[in-house]
């Protein structure tokens, strides 16, 4: 069955007792979704699987880095973004299996690359929440581009994707970083450009879109990147944000395989309650898990300035329009 976003949707027979992954981008309300799952008693919700702080990882990490200790707008939680990981910990420091490239390398990976020890790693998550009776639910905000791989490698999983309206998406980063210093949201997507460039269909994208992103040394470490791309930010003008935030999210779009299990569209779900009825209703069918959204998950966006000229924004548009009619 197709669905009326061109994806095709999933009419398997639902396995209640399957494991849920959360395809999500940054400022599509991913974490407030992903709270409503972890709320269920019977749910072992993992936050950011893939996300670099996994490497570094200690019982004291975990405790500090909470809902109320953060500028990120997510909703309170009772407990800590990374609890979960707690009985996975090395001796050391880190998550077991976890490795730090998982966070940027090989983002858009084919559908057919062989990756053992990604396979391995969210295998272990699997593996570790049905020890405990549990149904894993994993949301992501750095497996866009690898959404076929994994529905490849992990067939028994929903996989459930969401997008947001991109100038929504990067309006929300801009202003956590001009009006609280917070540029995360803003370099993270830049980082993982600069860390794939090598990859023909990223150089393509950035020229297209007219994006001139600094140079790195081969064999820089994530947090080198990060800095520059930081300090790349602090010295170019807003419509170079823009591009280079649209490059990543129309790679991330068309890397998408065309069937996924459900695909939500983050603005109407908060706009519109018929949506949001339909969303719940395909999710409790796929998952068996009785989730509930409402209203107030998320603060609509649409309408935030993202600081361009019409004409630049108009530009930008064209370019995704190219790209995509070219998939």
């Amino acid at each position: 069955m197709t669905a009326s976003n061109g994806f095709e949707t999933n009419t398997a027979m639902p396995n209640t007792r399957c494991a849920v992954f959360l395809h999500t981008g940054w400022r599509t309300a991913g974490t407030w979704r992903w709270a409503r799952f972890r709320a269920l008693p019977w749910v072992e919700a993992y936050h950011e699987p893939l996300h670099e702080i996994l490497d570094t990882l200690t019982a004291g990490t975990i405790l500090r880095h909470r809902a109320d200790t953060r500028a990120s707008g997510h909703p309170a939680l009772t407990l800590p973004y990374y609890h979960e990981y707690a009985p996975l910990l090395r001796s050391t420091a880190g998550v077991a299996g976890f490795h730090a490239k998982f966070a940027t390398e090989d983002f858009f990976a084919d559908a057919d690359a062989a990756s053992p020890a990604l396979h391995a790693y969210p295998t272990q998550l699997l593996d570790h929440a049905t020890s405990r009776r549990r149904q894993a639910v994993l949301k992501f905000c750095r497996s866009l581009g690898r959404v076929g791989w994994m529905r490849r490698v992990l067939p028994r999983v929903v996989h459930v994707v969401t997008l947001g309206n991109p100038a929504s998406q990067f309006a929300s980063a801009r202003r956590h970083f001009v009006r609280k210093n917070n540029p995360h949201f803003l370099v993270m997507p830049l980082a993982v450009l600069l860390r794939n460039r090598g990859d023909n269909r990223i150089a393509d994208a950035l020229r297209i879109f007219d994006v001139r992103l600094p140079s790195l040394p081969v064999g820089a470490r994530l947090d080198d990147t990060l800095q520059a791309c930081v300090a790349w930010v602090d010295a170019t003008p807003v419509e170079q944000w823009y591009r280079g935030f649209m490059a990543f999210w129309l790679l991330g779009v068309t890397s998408l395989p065309d069937t996924i299990d459900r695909f939500i569209d983050s603005d109407l779900l908060t706009l519109a309650p018929a949506y949001r009825a339909a969303v719940r209703s395909d999710l409790v069918a796929l998952t068996g898990l009785p989730i509930v959204f409402d209203a107030a998950m998320n603060t609509v966006r649409l309408h935030n300035s993202i600081g361009l000229s019409p004409d630049v924004a108009w530009h930008c548009h064209q370019s995704a329009a190219m790209l995509l009619a070219a998939r």
